[in-house]
């Protein structure tokens, strides 16, 4: 994410109920191996109008994973952990995995023309995991940046 000439392709499933809203993201990245990898993010927040219905403001938070599957660079797939650490998939629990890795938080702006949608959105990994701030309790310390990236979207709404 922190690269900017690195252009990602993803995938997106997106609910809303009212102006809460649920999304999850599949993306192909690299690892540090220069090998593919797979990046998972699921995000929960507000979808919130700001001019009528022409304009919305997302906000969101949540987790993701990244996986890096078994290939000629890597010999056995691992989950890439916050701060450079790998652990193999039979040695951490996938839930364990998610609770080691970067806290996500996404802003953003959009409109909507019938059943299409553009969205331009700023996707930051924070500095910090879920258990690291349950452990040290300060919350406030996910807001501090480790990288980040703008996506632009377009959406199909599918009735």
């Amino acid at each position: 994410m922190g690269d900017s000439q690195n252009w990602i392709l993803s995938g997106e499933l997106n609910g809303r109920l009212f102006f809460l809203q649920a999304q999850a993201t599949v993306m192909l990245t690299k690892s540090e191996e220069d090998t593919q990898a797979l990046k998972a993010i699921a995000l929960a927040g507000l979808n919130l109008p700001i001019i009528g219905s022409w304009m919305v403001m997302e906000l969101s938070g949540g987790v993701g994973v990244t996986y890096v599957p078994q290939n000629p660079g890597v010999e056995k797939p691992y989950y890439a952990l916050f701060d450079g650490e790998k652990a193999g998939i039979e040695d951490i629990a996938f839930l364990d995995a998610v609770l080691c890795s970067p806290i996500y938080l996404q802003m953003g702006i959009g409109t909507d023309f019938g059943p299409v949608g553009l969205r331009a959105r700023y996707l930051l990994e924070s500095n910090q995991t879920i258990r690291s701030v349950m452990a040290k309790g300060r919350w406030w310390e996910i807001f501090v940046p480790n990288s980040g990236c703008l996506s632009l979207a377009v959406l199909l709404k599918m009735s």
